[in-house]
């Protein structure tokens, strides 16, 4: 070694004489301590071969020479190609962990190491911002051991082959591989300033030695900065490059940190950091802060270092000295170089403040981010308009989520200065400072009227030109809020009165414009404000000020008729009590239409005076439709005009080439709500029949219209149906829609009517242009005569035709449904429809059909649908039909089927051929999911075969029967005969095992009526397992060499087929010795990558379990082993019971108990596997309810080493509930638990039930599991009803240990409360939440309360039964004795309730619950404890407990017949 290291000395002496390249100097540094450069290359192999390393040895002159040596190079100051080139760093790296830690301090101390890393760190920069880097002289005086920094232009050329491609590119890229070596060695000098016990020096060394490091890594407060400040500024660059991934990412900004962290004190180090390093974290915190970032690790770490070295820093001194500008100073020049950086100094200086539970902030918190906020604003520079107002979105929203109070005078400062400014308004701004604080708009201010400013802009944009682009924003976001503020404030009828008069200057600006044909509403139009008001307006004002507010629009209506209309059409669809519906009877009507004042209404609200009329229809009553009635008869204003218009011959108006106006829509709307209101034989309904049969004539004429309007040229618009439109004219195609909208969806008993148009067929016409305009739009996209309307409204008249074969009304009508369902029938395929033309079935009428209730479809339109749908022979199919047959195994077809045949359903020509040619059919069909083809189709076929074997004394069902017999002997002689072809097909296989199956059920009566003997049912079902054998082998064998192939449909194919094959032989019983010779073969099939890789046909996973129930011995003692599978599949599940079963079945108590010890595992390992816990539970369901003999030696023996029983295993899952990771875990346990509990009630000890008990007050404390919070409900409904089968099943066993009932209850009772955001009670500190009850999202309802409830009923009011013995003494009442054991106890119970009640929130919805309990426990109380309990409590306490007793003598308590 010594020979080698003096030779690579010398050659490296001969290299730096001859200036050769530095790469080939560090080559003969690196052999100089026995070190190969490429063993460096990876940051991981240097953390390798340093753990490795020797640091016990006493010398090491060569690392320290040669670190000596290059610290040198890299501290040259004209020479920058060593501080480039990344493998400098990484042998420094490696230098430094082989050097004990003083030693390599010392020297690094020596050569000012931070020094050489800043202006590495320069050098970089400028490399990446492609500038010459320029040294600060205050950085040369603190690093004046460094040769001459002045940078100049080198004559000498690039010797580092490595760093001429870096440095040529002046891109990001090239610096990565230096910064991931300058990474790797600082992050291993950082590690070493922490002091870690060494096994020579003891404790005391190793804290030595790490402050050597720190001495090491120590400077300056501003060289600190810098050097942080750069390297944050270069991971700006490496977030850039995507491409790039970069080892140890997510701590790779903490050695910079820990080095600013341990910098010598400075009296100006905050200043320092300000100046160089906080513009380059902020940017760096504005890149990571995006939902895509790809470094979100690094967001705490930045925000941690803005709120230690800006933010709290700020704060002590503001709360020191409230005229202290640190602040400012801190953060100006940051929010100057960058607006939008204010938004994440206030955000974090929010988050910084340490709240305790749901505590509010304090009140000089409060006052600290006031002058956060103000600091930050002031900063701005006023020439940035939108960039400030940007900013202080991003404050103030941070305010509203964070529940933040600014001061009143500093939002108007900013409504004013940024919100509405002399230009144009920002409704951003706007709709966030509603959100946050309204009152910066519903307090007056002396200086300037905001709120008048705002309306009256309000007003002023709804006519602009971008008024299209804005509308919803404005009228969601501000308009609709300010509405709910104004409520609030209990000053609705004063925002109705701005509504009043903005409507007013809405008029006026149109009417000076010209713009009353404008398309689109103005604001105060707008329907948000109609659906707003309908929310606030009964909750907030009483009958008298809404009657108040109508006599003033009756006065107001005269002069301006156009802005109270739109104000009565909000008011009329919002009255629903029934207090306003008896005073206001037709009060709405009379205001508009009275002294003709309708007359006087503008075109653009004519529309809504007709509205007004159908809002008051939807719930006028009695007199007021009495009234209605009369009206219509007299043709009174303006029933006269809809008379006129029902004339008519179409109900579009046209306006502007495809355009139609609202007014047809709301004329028939009126009418239909007019008829709709009406009682049966009343005048209303005779005088507005006429009117609503006119229209139903004009709309069937525009449905027979549409269909060819969709096939031509006319342009029905390209609004989407379905989404509110806010627009004065609407499409042809989007009024056509709300047209039949009208009919079948808001009123559909005016079909009922509908039967009366004139003309047989005018009514079905309607009835079938409508599904032929759905049926087309349930085409695909791909499919030929798709129609560009019907693309873009796909669902649009689907659901209409569904939403209204599912009406109750129509329902309940047999003329309209049953000719809808004839509509149906007789459109079963696309070739009559013009819209599709094609020979295709129509799949939406099979859906439409599926819809149906089975009670609705009769005897006949069940026929007609087999009848219909029946695959014919192929002689009589042309090539088109063979096309459109391949659809007759669609799953929905064959899932209408299965619906029709649950009723007997027999029609003419019904044969078993029509199975022969269904599964022919299937058998050459590609199918995308032959599962749940053949699902089907089993199912089917047995419902059919039951049907006809349930009565075969009738002939047709004997023949029917006869011919199947005979059909499947054919096909089996068949399939012998050609076997070499193929044989079978799948679908052929389902269709014979089922029917046999049902046969073989059947065989008795078979046998009884001559149809055909037992003995020759047994030998064709022998026949056909024998096949089933030998097509199961090859279809094993073909499989296998399909393995390694990849998945095609041939191979899902031949996957269904051997499912197939093997549930038939399972059916047929075959036996352990038929399947011997096939256990090698299937045992590598089901091993083989390809069945595993199968989820969902889980072929080797069923071809396992078919194989093992089918084995002749199944080993106990490794059955766990055996038991794996998906148990969120029904397949998975299926394939559990089955091994289980087959396991169980003959086996002793002794066996059973083995089995289930094999199936927890050594140490209970496999309570963790959902498939070993469902196996568990079905071998538990198996075994005898029997109780182990107890032998004195039991009690001295632990838990391990007790006997394994039932009880063991109940004691095993208890002990593994609470510590649960996941949903599904916890359920399979809680619900064996009370399987066991309800009937193995023998095997279940005092030890269970105790333990049980305490399970359940551990899940629902702090210690609980810690599961999802959004399945909070399922877990506490599962603990109750544990807690419910211990109360009825071993109530006995309670006895004496009362005290563990009434903690679970308390604990139960906890989780039913929510913290209030500002208790600190001790109350609530010691009952926490248990972890899956954390979130405030996610609590409990009124269904987990009852569930409570029952709880406490059973126990103060058990059941007899359950209180009992068989040996009890009828004498005495144990009921009555339970009751006086319950009340000791359950008191307790409802103090804890009445104290929770004042410390916590419980929803209204959940008390409610919670009554019939309370009252159950006052009824197990006499008046001495009554009074103990009252005494116990304190005056608040007191007042509940008084309010719950009185309701109690009120509401609960019996008081006798």
């Amino acid at each position: 070694m010594a020979s080698k290291s003096r030779t690579a000395q010398e050659q490296l002496t001969k290299l730096e004489k001859a200036s050769a390249p530095f790469a080939d100097q560090l080559v003969e540094a690196a052999k100089f301590i026995g070190v190969d450069l490429n063993t460096l290359q990876s940051p991981a192999d240097v953390a390798t071969k340093t753990n490795n390393g020797d640091k016990s040895a006493i010398y090491h002159g060569r690392e320290e020479w040669l670190l000596r040596w290059l610290l040198k190079k890299l501290q040259a100051g004209k020479d920058n190609v060593p501080r480039k080139t990344p493998m400098a760093w990484r042998l420094l790296n490696y230098l430094t962990t082989k050097l004990p830690r003083t030693i390599f301090a010392q020297l690094l101390v020596e050569r000012k190491f931070t020094g050489i890393l800043r202006q590495t760190l320069e050098e970089a920069q400028a490399t990446v911002s492609g500038e010459v880097p320029t040294t600060d002289r205050s950085h040369r005086d603190s690093s004046s051991t460094l040769e001459d920094t002045s940078v100049r232009p080198s004559k000498k050329r690039k010797r580092s082959p490595e760093l001429v491609g870096n440095t040529r590119s002046g891109k990001a890229d090239g610096t990565h591989p230096l910064l991931e070596a300058i990474y790797t060695t600082l992050s291993s000098m950082v590690k070493s300033t922490k002091a870690i016990n060494s096994t020579d020096g003891g404790v005391k060394s190793a804290v030595f030695a790490a402050e050597y490091t720190k001495t090491a890594l120590r400077t300056t407060a501003q060289e600190a900065a810098t050097i942080l400040g750069l390297w944050l500024s270069l991971s700006s660059e490496v977030l850039k490059a995507q491409d790039y991934t970069l080892v140890h990412v997510s701590s790779w900004l903490v050695p910079f940190v820990e080095i600013w962290e341990i910098r010598a004190p400075d009296d100006s180090d905050l200043l320092l950091f300000s100046q160089h390093a906080t513009q380059s974290l902020l940017g760096l915190l504005r890149s990571v802060h995006g939902p895509r970032s790809q470094r979100s690790d690094w967001l705490a770490q930045l925000e941690q270092l803005v709120a230690r070295n800006i933010i709290l820093p700020a704060k002590s001194e503001k709360l020191e000295n409230k005229d202290s500008a640190l602040l400012s100073t801190l953060t100006k020049v940051a929010v100057i170089q960058e607006t939008a950086n204010a938004a994440i100094f206030f955000e974090i200086a929010i988050r910084s403040i340490q709240t305790h539970g749901a505590r509010r902030r304090r009140p000089q918190d409060d006052a600290w981010l006031q002058a956060v906020f103000t600091t930050l604003k002031d900063a701005f520079l006023l020439q940035r308009q939108e960039e400030n107002s940007q900013a202080l979105l991003a404050m103030l929203e941070s305010a509203i989520k964070h529940k933040v109070d600014l001061e009143l005078p500093l939002l108007r400062q900013i409504t004013s200065t940024f919100a509405l400014p002399e230009g144009p308004s920002d409704w951003s701004l706007v709709a966030a400072l509603i959100n946050l604080d309204a009152n910066v708009f519903l307090i007056p201010d002396p200086e300037r009227d905001l709120l008048m400013e705002l309306l009256a802009r309000i007003t002023q944009v709804s006519i602009a030109p971008e008024w299209s682009d804005i509308a919803e924003k404005i009228a969601l976001d501000v308009v609709a809020p300010l509405m709910s503020e104004f409520a609030k404030a209990r000053d609705l009828s004063g925002f109705i009165s701005h509504w009043y008069m903005q409507l007013i200057e809405f008029e006026k600006l149109l009417q000076e414009e010209r713009l009353f044909s404008m398309y689109n509403f103005g604001a105060w139009e707008d329907g948000a404000l109609q659906t707003q008001l309908n929310k606030l307006l009964e909750p907030s004002l009483t009958l008298q000020q809404i009657t108040t507010i109508l006599d003033w629009l009756e006065t107001a209506v005269d002069e301006h008729p156009n802005a109270v209309s739109v104000i009565l059409e909000a008011i009329a669809g919002s009255i629903s009590r029934e207090e306003n519906v008896d005073a206001l009877g037709l009060r709405l009507y009379h205001i508009m239409f009275d002294n003709g004042r309708s007359e006087k209404l503008n075109a653009r609200y004519k529309w809504r005076s007709w509205r007004i009329i159908s809002q008051t229809m939807r719930w006028a009553i009695g007199p007021a439709l009495g009234e209605a009635g009369q009206l219509v008869e007299k043709a009174a204003k303006p029933f006269d005009e809809l008379k006129k218009r029902s004339k008519l011959g179409t109900l579009l108006e046209i306006y502007d080439g495809n355009s139609v106006s609202l007014d047809c829509l709301e004329m028939l709307r009126c009418a239909c709500a007019t008829w709709a209101a009406a009682d049966k034989e009343t005048l209303l309904e005779k005088s507005s029949k006429k009117v609503v049969l006119g229209f139903l004539e004009q709309l069937a004429r525009d449905l027979k219209m549409f269909p060819t309007d969709l096939m031509g040229d006319t342009e029905l618009g390209r609004s989407e149906c379905g989404y509110p439109l806010n627009t004065l004219y609407r499409d042809i195609g989007w009024m056509t829609w709300s047209f039949t909208r009208c009919v079948l969806e808001e009123y559909p008993g005016i079909l009922t009517l509908a039967l009366e148009l004139e003309g047989t067929k005018t009514f079905t016409e309607m009835l079938q242009n409508i599904f032929w305009i759905a049926s087309a739009s349930a085409l695909q996209p791909e499919d030929a005569g798709r129609i560009e309307w019907l693309y873009r409204n796909p669902d649009a008249f689907q659901h209409l035709w569904m939403d209204a074969i599912q009406n109750d009304i129509v329902l309940n009508s047999p003329p309209i449904i049953k000719a809808m369902i004839n509509v149906i029938l007789c459109q079963t395929s696309n070739t009559e429809n013009p819209l599709v033309k094609q020979k295709t079935l129509n799949v939406f009428s099979m859906k439409s059909l599926l819809k149906l209730p089975l009670e609705v479809l009769s005897k006949d339109h069940r026929e007609r649908v087999l009848t219909i749908w029946s695959a014919p022979p192929k002689d009589k199919l042309d090539a088109e039909d063979l096309k459109s047959i391949q659809s007759m195994c669609n799953p929905t077809l064959l899932s209408l089927k299965i619906k029709v045949m649950r009723r007997p359903t027999y029609y003419e020509g019904m044969c078993f051929q029509d199975f022969i040619r269904l599964v022919q059919i299937m058998s050459n069909v590609e199918d995308e999911d032959p599962k749940a083809t053949v699902a089907l189709l089993k199912e089917y076929v047995r419902l059919t075969i039951v049907q006809m074997t349930g009565n075969m004394d009738q002939v047709r069902d004997r023949t029917y029967i006869s011919d199947a017999i005979s059909d499947i002997k054919k096909i089996l002689k068949s399939a012998s005969s050609s076997k070499k072809e193929g044989g079978l097909a799948y679908p052929c296989i389902t269709l014979v095992d089922t029917t046999l199956s049902v046969l073989r059920s059947k065989s008795m009566v078979l046998n009884d009526l001559d149809i055909i003997s037992t003995t020759k049912l047994e030998k064709l079902s022998a026949s056909l397992k024998e096949y089933l054998l030998d097509h199961f082998k090859i279809l094993l064998k073909k499989a296998i060499k399909s393995s390694s192939k990849s998945a095609s449909n041939s191979s899902a194919n031949e996957s269904i087929a051997l499912l197939c094959t093997m549930d038939a032989l399972a059916a047929l019983g075959v036996t352990s010795l038929e399947l011997q010779a096939l256990e090698e073969r299937a045992k590598t099939l089901a091993n083989s990558e390809s069945s595993k890789a199968n989820d969902v046909l889980e072929t080797g996973n069923r071809l396992d379990t078919f194989m093992t129930t089918h084995s002749e011995v199944i080993r106990l003692e490794d059955f766990g082993e055996q038991i794996h599978g998906n148990i969120s599949t029904v397949y998975g599940r299926q394939s559990i019971l089955e091994k289980v079963r087959a396991a169980t079945s003959g086996k002793v108590e002794e066996s059973k108990l083995l089995l289930l010890h094999s199936i927890f595992g050594a140490g209970f390992a496999n309570m963790h596997h959902l498939d070993k816990l469902l196996a568990a539970r079905y071998v538990i369901a198996s075994c005898e309810d029997t109780r182990r003999p107890r032998t004195g030696d039991d009690d001295d023996k632990d838990f391990e080493n007790q006997p394994f029983d039932l009880s063991f295993a109940y004691s095993a899952l208890c002990g593994h509930l609470w510590k649960a990771t996941d949903l599904r875990q916890f359920c399979l346990i809680s619900e064996t638990m009370e399987l066991m509990l309800r009937t193995k009630g023998r095997s279940v000890s005092q030890w269970n039930i105790d333990s049980t008990l305490g399970s359940i007050t551990i899940i629902c404390s702090r210690n609980g599991p810690s599961l999802r919070s959004n399945n909070a409900g399922t877990i506490y409904l599962h603990l109750c009803h544990l807690m419910q089968a211990v109360l009825v099943s071993h109530r006995l066993k309670l006895q004496g240990h009362f005290h563990i009932v009434v903690q679970v209850m308390q604990t139960l009772l906890r989780c039913l409360f929510t913290p209030l955001p500002h208790s600190t009670t001790k109350t609530t500190k010691f009952l926490v939440p248990p972890p899956w009850l954390s979130s405030p999202k996610y609590q409990l309802g009124a269904k987990h309360a009852a569930a409570y409830a029952r709880l406490v009923t059973l126990i103060c009011d058990p059941s007899v039964s359950s209180v009992t013995r068989s040996q009890h003494n009828n004498l005495n009442s144990a009921t009555d004795k339970a009751k006086g054991m319950a009340a000791q106890h359950m008191q307790y119970v409802l103090t804890s309730y009445i104290k929770l009640q004042l410390e916590m929130r419980m929803a209204p919805e959940i008390r409610e619950k919670m009554i019939p309990g309370l009252y159950a426990i006052f009824d197990t109380t006499n008046m001495e404890m009554r009074r103990m309990i009252s005494d116990s409590l304190d005056a608040s306490g007191r007042a509940v407990y008084g309010t719950l007793f009185r309701d109690y003598q009120k509401f609960g308590k019996w008081k006798g017949s």
